[in-house]
């Protein structure tokens, strides 16, 4: 079963993001621009900070007392396999929801295991009850955890469930901080309607939300442990199956950007069909473009640039270096070949019926150029005409949420999707 797993809490460089006011009916206008660039927001910085209760549980160093053991190959694929046998999610059942993603979250972090390290499982005790934390350790050097809770079945969202208030609103279950709004849940319903109609996908899979009240609280209380402490949103989505997000309140919203990838759910069904995927860097930047990053819109990530700055910055990420070179640091939020190939997303949301599939295809998008072609093809017009609509919208990025941001729907164009990659064709 493929598990694709989102804005990882470290080395991805997003998360929780969004918009000036993405979120529908809970978020506030964009912050100062002057807090764009490379600096780092302070919710990032006290996150970094915050103790987190599945690191805490685990020793610095690897131990070998009578409360632990090593887990063995069995084990590992054991549980790499449960999600396979587990119940598929129903989402009228917050109990079959908090199953299936329990053994899901479990089989993502199991599969994540890197070269040469070595799983504990340890035994400590919460409140005079047994708590059972599978920690990694790298040349005895802990470098990441897990709070499992139970010995037998996995039951880290089942304990944390119980510290939350659930509502159910559709396909959409969330588990909401008793310090939110009941309205948060809400929200993100709302905004995640608009973005599928944005993107033109349907999805009736179900979605687990898990919403907190602060970026800190999300750090402390999230099931999993890093060891360079940076903390940001993250979805755990299964095509075809569901997905679960974990999201904090920031102070433009909350978890548009990770919306974006549960509706993108469908979109990788439709280029799974030709044998193709969509990589990493594509929706990412299509995440990013839409819902920002770490809690700044996109205006503030980019920061303050002229339409000519924006020209250059596109033809100098042109130069045909592949896309797939780009590497997420969970403290840089500025990637300008990301950010630039998100202009040219920007652009055929607002031209097109509905988003083009072919844009995030694998096969077509191995450079910006290769994008940006296949965007000029779509929009009927050539290359230099495509990469000055891409300099515009970079320029002035504006809320893609507002009825002004697309074009009125008699001019915006099919753009269908390519069944075969056409990456050096263009347009007559």
């Amino acid at each position: 079963m493929p598990i694709v797993r989102h804005n990882a809490p470290r080395h991805t460089g997003t998360v929780a993001l969004l918009a000036a006011a993405t979120l529908i009916g809970c978020a506030t206008g964009p912050a100062s621009a002057t807090r764009a660039g490379n600096a780092i927001p302070e919710s990032i910085e006290a996150a970094a900070k915050a103790p987190n209760t599945a690191r805490a549980a685990c020793p610095t160093t690897r131990p070998t007392a009578s409360g632990t053991r090593e887990w063995t190959p069995t084990d590992r694929e054991h549980a790499i396999r449960r999600p396979d046998f587990s119940p598929p999610p129903q989402a009228s059942s917050l109990a079959s929801l908090l199953q299936h993603f329990d053994a899901s979250l479990l089989a993502f972090w199991t599969a994540a295991t890197g070269p040469g390290e070595r799983t504990v499982r340890v035994v400590h005790d919460s409140e005079g009850k047994p708590d059972y934390t599978l920690c990694g350790y790298l040349r005895d050097r802990l470098v990441r955890s897990f709070a499992i809770r139970d010995s037998v079945e996995p039951a880290a969202l089942v304990a944390l469930s119980r510290t939350m208030r659930p509502v159910a609103i559709g396909r959409l279950t969330a588990l909401v901080d008793s310090a939110l709004p009941p309205t948060a849940a809400q929200a993100v319903a709302d905004t995640l309607a608009k973005l599928e109609q944005l993107l033109g996908v349907q999805d009736d899979t179900p979605l687990l939300a898990f919403l907190f009240a602060d970026q800190t609280t999300f750090a402390a209380r999230f099931p999993i442990g890093w060891n360079d402490g940076v903390y940001s949103d993250w979805t755990l989505s299964e095509p075809g199956i569901g997905a679960a997000v974990f999201a904090a309140a920031r102070a433009n919203g909350i978890a548009s950007h990770e919306l974006v990838h549960v509706a993108l759910k469908s979109v990788h069904a439709q280029v799974d069909v030709r044998g193709s995927s969509i990589p990493y860097v594509a929706e990412e930047a299509l995440a990013r473009t839409i819902g920002g990053s770490r809690g700044r819109s996109y205006r503030e990530l980019i920061g303050p640039i002229t339409l000519a700055d924006a020209r250059r910055i596109i033809a100098r990420e042109m130069q045909d270096g592949a896309l797939s070179a780009v590497r997420f640091d969970s403290r840089r939020p500025y990637e300008p070949a990301v950010d630039a190939l998100g202009a040219a997303y920007r652009v055929a949301i607002s031209a097109c019926r509905a988003f083009p599939a072919d844009l995030l295809d694998a096969r077509a998008v191995t450079t910006l150029s290769a994008a940006v072609n296949r965007l000029a093809i779509h929009l009927r017009v050539t290359p230099d005409a495509a990469v000055d609509s891409m300099a515009l919208r970079l320029a002035n990025a504006g809320n893609v949420f507002e009825p002004s941001f697309r074009r009125p729907e008699a001019l915006r164009f099919p753009c269908v999707p390519y069944a075969v990659p056409l990456e050096r064709a263009h347009p007559p």
